[in-house]
């Protein structure tokens, strides 16, 4: 299988399109074959690290709007920003401590 079609085929798997006889398949072959497992881990991997950037990415542009906006209404919502933000990053904290 070449490599664009291997990860198109992970990418359908993760992204829940394949068929019910084609996800047996893969998932029988993520059993039996290591290569093919480590290929999926890694693509798996990525693919996780991708949206948590994006997510981040998201909630940068976000506070940037909030932060960056001279009214007085929302002063309540920076407030309520960094509680969340502090909440956050006990949570990012505990997770990758995991």
């Amino acid at each position: 299988m070449a490599s664009q079609e291997l990860y198109q085929y992970i990418a359908d798997y993760l992204n829940d399109r394949l068929s019910g006889k084609e996800r047996a398949a893969f998932e029988q072959k993520l059993e039996t074959d290591s290569d093919f497992r480590s290929e999926f881990d890694l693509h798996r991997d990525l693919q996780k690290q991708m949206s948590r950037n994006a997510e981040m990415n998201q909630m940068k542009r976000l506070i940037d709007n909030i932060l960056h906006q001279p009214n007085q209404r929302h002063s309540k919502q920076k407030k309520l920003l960094m509680v969340f933000l502090v909440i956050l990053l006990f949570t990012l904290g505990y997770i990758l401590y995991l």
